[in-house]
């Protein structure tokens, strides 16, 4: 096998491996778009279909960009929990605070810290 054939079945692997992790995902999520267009380059690199290189790049260029989208998404999960938790530490302290000061110890605290 050639270095040519090589990359292309790498291709052909990854484009069916990116076809079925789309498709595992529930149905709300699944992008029909990417997989079609997952679908028509691998007929194309299976010589099922004939296109033009031009199409080609743009097929490929439309996979890229969507798989980028994807990849950002955890980031962007791992950035909203991290600001869902601090909201709830806050929360937590701030009502741990208010039952605290309503405690007789609780109550000098307050004082002195109001008066200081």
């Amino acid at each position: 096998m050639n270095k040519v054939q090589n990359k292309t079945q790498r291709l052909i692997d990854w484009l069916s491996d990116t076809i079925i992790n789309e498709l595992e995902k529930p149905e709300d999520k699944i992008d029909l778009e990417f997989v079609e267009s997952c679908e028509n380059l691998l007929d194309v690199l299976m010589g099922e279909q004939r296109l033009s290189e031009k199409e080609i790049k743009t097929l490929l260029n439309d996979i890229h960009e969507k798989n980028e989208k994807t990849l950002n998404a955890p980031v962007r999960r791992k950035t909203k929990t991290f600001f869902i938790s601090l909201i709830a530490a806050v929360i937590l302290l701030l009502s741990c605070i208010t039952v605290y000061a309503f405690t007789p110890i609780g109550e000098y605290i307050m004082k002195t810290v109001m008066f200081a």
